[in-house]
């Protein structure tokens, strides 16, 4: 968890919600938005500066070496990232906002998983707090998203779930040079849960699929929308 999510606003609605704009040479290397179906390898527009003027194209998931092992990581556990060297190069210096106005999560059924989709009011955009990395090599911007424990009936899809940020958090979440204590006390301030959650089609388990009605409930299952209101 979390490993896909929407962005299905287009580049004008990105630049009012978070002050930044797009360089036009850097919108071809997006991957289409809307985009109703973002991937670990998407490269995607992200925030890394507290005062930045244009969002950062970078790509979800980054290669880290485990020993002798190098490891693809999507996701972070927040209560826990202070305490590894891991993260230790960006954790006070490479924090990074990622939109987003949905995301998708598994929830086991008998011998199944069924998806659901999971999304804020009107699927507004929000910000979810994430790491980010620059591969030397390369020089190309990678970036992960932190995940906490799933609270309220969102436990029952999933025991995980992205860290959301508050609009007044973004500024404090993107300064650098903040002791781990700080950091921690940003995304603890207040759990910020998303209340509409329901399943959609098995159609959302391929990459290659990223059409408008992945995100509309499944014809094919008897449910009740979900609410935590």
């Amino acid at each position: 968890m979390c490993g896909r999510s929407s962005l299905t606003k287009n580049e004008k609605e990105l630049e009012a919600r978070f002050g930044s704009t797009f360089y036009s040479e850097d919108l071809e290397r997006y991957n289409p938005l809307p985009n109703f179906n973002v991937c670990p390898g998407h490269v995607m527009p992200i925030k890394d500066k507290p005062n930045a003027t244009h969002f950062t194209p970078s790509t979800w998931g980054v290669n880290l070496k485990f020993g002798p092992k190098t490891q693809l990581l999507i996701n972070a556990r927040s209560e826990t990232m202070a305490e590894k060297k891991t993260f230790s190069s960006v954790l006070y210096s490479g924090r990074c906002i990622v939109p987003m106005d949905g995301y998708y999560e598994w929830r086991r059924s008998e011998n199944t998983l069924v998806p659901y989709y999971i999304h804020f009011e009107n699927r507004m955009l929000v910000a979810a707090a994430g790491l980010s990395f620059v591969n030397s090599a390369t020089n190309e911007n990678h970036f992960i998203v932190l995940t906490r424990p799933s609270e309220g009936s969102l436990r029952d899809i999933h025991d995980r779930m992205p860290v959301f940020l508050e609009e007044k958090e973004y500024s404090d979440w993107l300064t650098p040079l903040i002791n781990s204590s700080d950091i921690l006390s940003i995304i603890n301030r207040k759990i910020i849960i998303p209340p509409y959650f329901y399943p959609v089609s098995s159609k959302i388990n391929s990459s290659k699929n990223n059409e408008p009605d992945l995100i509309l409930p499944s014809k094919n299952i008897d449910f009740k929308q979900g609410s935590l209101f």
